[in-house]
């Protein structure tokens, strides 16, 4: 009987091993199968919102530009508008997306209580995020600056500049580590872009020393006909020539400050976005990022509606003509140029 038993308590035990050696091989080759998929798709994913990231850029350098050029000073849109419109339309596409994402979850929450539980339980968590507001209201002022200032390819060129900025803040802040391969792309980027505005600004000076030659002054009697006075198209040339290059100035270090602004404020997103799990906190799920997005877009709204005021207020002080209405000056490109920047926000 002994012997017996024993023999079939092995024969149990082997079948019941080789029964879980084959689960565990099926469960491998399932997940084997599934890892190339799920690369892949992430990839293409990835793949997907750089060529989104591109077309969002050029198109804001583009019709940016246009709508700030191709009409007269007294048509243009005032920045502030645009910038609040665009806020607003983030903030609402913001909580759509919050809202779609709370009720997937395991939990079934709404917007409502994703609000509770990231805004209204945790104040100082969501003004965190006041920082980066007000840095894009910055920038994307700059950027506006920028683009009543140089043209579009320039532009495009230069604010490629923050790719260094941010990799060198990156490093500061969070002690990301890049590799050497990486670097040198970063230095011949920013070598590129040098390159490019120099070449700009030597074209511009030359063509301001170009208007200054000997056949655009008028030579008078007086003073032995030693004496040399501009003629009134020559000297209009030439403030042209100089209001050009004040303008390339203005421009750049507009692109400057963005690309700083763009830095800092990513970097901060990032940071707040990746924080560590401390011991001993309350368990409750980070807030997601369209939930970043709803309170950076609420507070960008505040800010700029307090800077459109403050901005009426002080012009009704030194102009007595009343401010432009909020819609004024724009148009279907504005509208557009509007989508572009709220679509760019959310990338």
């Amino acid at each position: 009987f002994y012997p017996q038993t024993v023999g079939k308590k092995r024969s149990t035990t082997m079948k019941t091993k080789t029964s879980i050696h084959a689960t565990n091989d099926e469960a491998n080759l399932k997940r084997d199968q599934s890892t190339p998929s799920s690369s892949s798709d992430m990839q293409s994913f990835k793949l997907l919102l750089l060529i989104l990231m591109v077309v969002q850029n050029s198109s804001f350098a583009l019709v940016g530009r246009y709508t700030r050029s191709s009409v007269a000073a007294e048509d243009l849109y005032i920045v502030s508008h645009v910038i609040l419109s665009q806020e607003c339309v983030k903030f609402v596409v913001s909580c759509v997306l919050e809202h779609r994402l709370s009720k997937s979850s395991s939990q079934g929450q709404n917007l409502w209580t994703s609000l509770q539980q990231h805004v209204f339980q945790n104040p100082l968590d969501a003004l965190k995020i006041s920082i980066p507001a007000f840095l894009y209201l910055v920038q994307t002022s700059l950027l506006f600056v920028a683009l009543s200032k140089i043209p579009a390819p320039l532009y495009q060129v230069a604010f490629q500049g923050k790719l260094l900025t941010t990799a060198i803040v990156s490093v500061l802040m969070l002690q990301r580590k890049y590799t050497l391969k990486q670097w040198t792309c970063l230095v011949t980027l920013g070598f590129g872009v040098a390159i490019v505005v120099l070449g700009e600004q030597h074209i511009g000076s030359s063509s301001t020393d170009s208007m200054e030659t000997p056949s655009d002054v008028d030579h008078n009697s007086k003073g032995g006909g030693m004496g040399m006075e501009l003629s009134p198209s020559s000297a209009e040339v030439i403030r042209d020539g100089q209001q050009m290059a004040q303008n390339m100035l203005i421009g750049l270090l507009s692109v400057t400050g963005a690309c700083f602004c763009s830095a800092f404020a990513g970097v901060y997103t990032e940071k707040l976005l990746k924080k560590p799990l401390i011991p001993g906190e309350s368990s409750k799920p980070p807030a997601s990022l369209w939930m970043r997005n709803i309170q950076m877009a609420f507070l960008s709204i505040c800010i700029a509606t307090i800077q459109i005021l403050s901005s009426e207020a002080n012009q009704r002080k030194l102009d007595a003509s009343p401010p432009k209405s909020f819609f004024h000056g724009f148009t279907a490109w504005v509208y557009g140029l509007v989508l572009i920047q709220a679509v760019g926000g959310l990338l």
